[in-house]
């Protein structure tokens, strides 16, 4: 891995460990945007995130996206762990971070946005399935938990006075439109709407950014609506300036 030390930009994708055990641990002091793909391993692999994101530093990276496609039942670790390591020790400031059909819990991924403070752009894709070791990221908690007033239940119970990425000005989300989304339209507006602060005095004052754009994939609900339900609620917003597009 030491070739990639002057890199800004690397996507990793399916790296064979079994060539790679005694690989020693390096610092990408260039690297701003770094994109992570593990499509699919065998059960007898050794896990390639973890081998990953445990060897790698990097102290100015801005852009990170992490895709894991497969759904493979063997699994028996999760990646928030060795995802938090790496951005403690990399003590990075990330503006941008994208996650795809990961085996991560919601109350996971809100714990790994907290390492995030100056995250700007957030996406997440759920899963293709669930099954053992995936489960919904976008529920009623997980958006209860980005509501700037932190809203929380025993679910996620967060003693800090800060909400949840206050810097956040772009969000997309994306279920899957085969099932049922997993939380309510209105427990989604209101989080949108504590973060729509238009008022920059006001906006600075409070620490939080204002949202400038939601951007919502896949929930057949969105279809169905009668004029004034639902997510035509948000047309209000849309009108003042927030971009919203529901697809």
């Amino acid at each position: 891995m030491l070739h990639w030390c002057n890199l800004s930009e690397l996507v990793v994708s399916n790296i064979d460990w079994s060539r790679s055990a005694e690989a020693a641990p390096v610092t990408l002091g260039r690297l701003d945007n770094l994109t992570y793909k593990d499509y699919y391993r065998t059960p007898a692999s050794t896990c390639p995130s973890s081998e990953f994101f445990s060897r790698v530093t990097a102290p100015v990276l801005k852009h990170l996206t992490i895709s894991r496609l497969y759904n493979n039942k063997s699994e028996s670790s999760r990646p928030l762990d060795v995802i938090a390591e790496f951005m403690t020790r990399s003590s990075c400031s990330l503006s941008s971070f994208s996650i795809s059909r990961t085996p991560i819990t919601d109350f996971e991924c809100l714990s790994l946005l907290r390492l995030f403070p100056d995250l700007r752009e957030l996406e997440i894709k759920e899963p293709a399935s669930l099954g053992a070791f995936f489960s919904d990221i976008i529920t009623d908690e997980f958006l209860n938990g980005l509501h700037t007033t932190c809203l929380t239940s025993s679910l996620f119970q967060d003693k800090s006075n800060l909400p949840c990425i206050p810097k956040l000005q772009h969000l997309s989300l994306c279920v899957n439109r085969s099932r049922p989304a997993p939380f309510t339209p209105e427990t989604l507006i209101d989080m949108v709407r504590s973060r729509w602060i238009p008022d920059a005095a006001y906006s600075s004052e409070v620490g939080i950014a204002c949202l400038r754009s939601i951007k919502l994939i896949g929930d057949r609900r969105a279809a169905e609506e009668t004029p004034g339900s639902g997510y035509k609620s948000l047309r209000g917003l849309e009108k003042s300036g927030l971009r919203v597009e529901i697809l």
